[in-house]
């Protein structure tokens, strides 16, 4: 029986990219302090010469302050006793168990953005892939639309992208399937376009136990 199947597979889908950027701290206005004896004319000029300077130091505060989300920061993942699954999922995202008929897996969903998500799940079911007594692994793909189809991996594999409703971040996924009859297994990542790279090495590191 072989004992684990390695997917090193490289993502090739077209993305927009897009930047995201952050609030801009807000300015420390400057203050000028006249008494009733330095109240001039002289006084008045050079108070209004500092003030102009303190304002144009706080656009250019305001400019070079724009800060960017963190970038994420991946770690490896092992559920091998009971699903047999090994992944790199993004560091500190809240997981909760996914769990049905004859599949369980879990999802991993970023605690300041639930729209971005990572989902990996086994099933033992082996009727849903064997087509004609072939393994075909696009016919489990969990989406009903999916686009960019590439079956890999001397076809125990396929790549795919997709979309979910309400959800503006790109959705790429992995599915495969054991040589030895033991099911199926995929992974998938919804982020945002701008952070594809992180995508490619979630799905470029899953395992599946056979």
């Amino acid at each position: 029986m072989k004992q684990g199947i390695t997917i090193g597979i490289s993502l090739a889908v077209l993305m927009t990219l897009a930047t995201a950027c952050g609030p801009s701290p807000a300015g420390t206005s400057g203050q000028t302090q006249n008494t009733a004896s330095q109240n001039t004319a002289s006084t008045n000029a050079t108070g209004s010469s500092s003030g102009s300077t303190s304002g144009s130091n706080n656009a250019t505060s305001n400019t070079s302050g724009t800060s960017q989300a963190p970038a994420i920061q991946l770690t490896q993942f092992n559920d091998t006793q009971q699903d047999g699954i090994t992944v790199m999922v993004p560091n500190g995202w809240t997981k909760s168990r996914v769990q049905g008929g004859d599949y369980g897996g879990w999802k991993f969903v970023n605690p300041t953005d639930s729209s971005q998500q990572v989902e990996i799940v086994r099933s033992s079911c082996v009727g849903c892939y064997m087509v004609n007594g072939k393994a075909n692994p696009t016919a489990p793909i969990p989406e009903k639309n999916p686009s960019n189809v590439q079956v890999t991996n001397n076809g125990m594999s396929a790549t795919y992208n997709f979309q979910k409703t309400g959800n503006s971040n790109v959705g790429s996924g992995l599915l495969t399937t054991t040589s030895n009859g033991n099911g199926y297994g995929y992974v998938q990542v919804l982020l945002p376009a701008e952070d594809k790279s992180f995508a490619a090495q979630i799905l470029n590191s899953f395992q599946l136990k056979g």
